[in-house]
């Protein structure tokens, strides 16, 4: 009698990243695009060990990131030395009935398999300062620098659009234990409401740019990276048109729904709105797909909420 083996309930794990020179800010914090490069490698690292992940890519099948919450310190962060990572990973199922809009939009089942991904983050205490371009003669304490959690939906990026959607757990994975994620997925609809007590400035003009092949990774299609890093650029002019100070701002935290992927060649257009409750600071922004004419499209393919504070020196 073959004995059943019990499945692999979440698989965790821990590293040291370097902490490199384009992941820290001139105030020697680690930018918000930094974490994903934290999480990701980290993470996959762990799950290669166990796991034939370059088998599921070879069958066309990825785990594609579509909602990410990262929480950030002002921490100055040692230059040349580690960033330590503890992550856990987990395989997660959830499924949502939404009901009908009208007679021409019926209700609909709505079943994602996917990677439950989540990376926690510490590092050295930075003592040398601006003056010393970022080098320590000693090596500052260890402290808690933030965090990210990542849900990575299954998917055939190369699949016809029907097609693509993977709800059969792959062969590749079936010893790790399935987890139900109940209650609402994260939804744009969830991040777009202007949070109360907050004083809402005028909007700007869309912001129009067009993306090209530097923009993209090997997913075939832009990286995500890009957009946080464009949404973090909006909320600054957005900033300087409210006549705000640049140098003493930080984002602290961001909420991003990446619903739909852009390609090489797309126009596209970022469109949002700040708002400020003393001190603290909120943007609420999209990604818009645009026409020749720049028309945008009515639905956003990625949306962001990101919190501020005016708490550098």
């Amino acid at each position: 009698m073959v004995e059943k083996k019990e499945a692999i309930e979440f698989v965790s794990g821990k590293g040291e990243i370097p902490g490199d020179f384009s992941n820290m800010d001139m105030n020697f914090n680690l930018k918000l695009g930094s974490y994903v490069n934290l999480c990701l490698p980290s993470n996959y690292q762990t799950l290669e060990k166990q796991f034939d992940l370059p088998g599921l890519r070879k069958r066309g099948i990825a785990p594609i990131v579509y909602y990410t919450a990262i929480q950030n310190t002002p921490q100055k962060v040692s230059f040349g030395h580690p960033v330590y990572v503890k992550n856990k990973v987990r395989l997660c199922r959830n499924v949502m009935e939404y009901p009908a809009v009208n007679a021409q939009e019926p209700g609909k089942r709505v079943e994602r398999l996917m990677f439950d991904l989540s990376t926690e983050s510490s590092a050295h205490q930075n003592t040398g300062g601006a003056e010393k371009l970022g080098l320590s003669e000693e090596i500052g304490e260890i402290r808690p620098v933030g965090k990210i959690h990542i849900y990575q939906i299954f998917t055939k990026p190369l699949a016809l659009a029907h097609e693509r959607r993977v709800t059969e757990v792959p062969e590749e994975l079936r010893s790790l234990k399935e987890h139900s994620l109940p209650g609402p997925f994260p939804s744009i609809e969830g991040l777009e409401k202007f949070p109360e007590n907050f004083q809402k400035e005028q909007e700007l003009s869309p912001f129009f740019s067009v993306w090209g092949m530097s923009n993209t990774d090997i997913n075939q299609h832009v990286n995500m990276v890009e957009y946080i890093d464009g949404f973090q650029e909006h909320f600054t002019r957005l900033l300087f048109h409210a006549k705000k100070p640049i140098s003493t701002h930080f984002i602290h935290e961001a909420q991003i729904i990446f619903r739909k992927p852009f390609f090489p060649g797309q126009r596209y257009a970022i469109q949002g709105k700040i708002g400020f409750d003393g001190e603290q600071s909120v943007l609420l922004a999209g990604y818009y797909l645009a026409d020749d004419g720049g028309n945008l499209d009515p639905n956003p393919f990625n949306f962001t909420r990101m919190n501020g504070s005016f708490c550098l020196e």
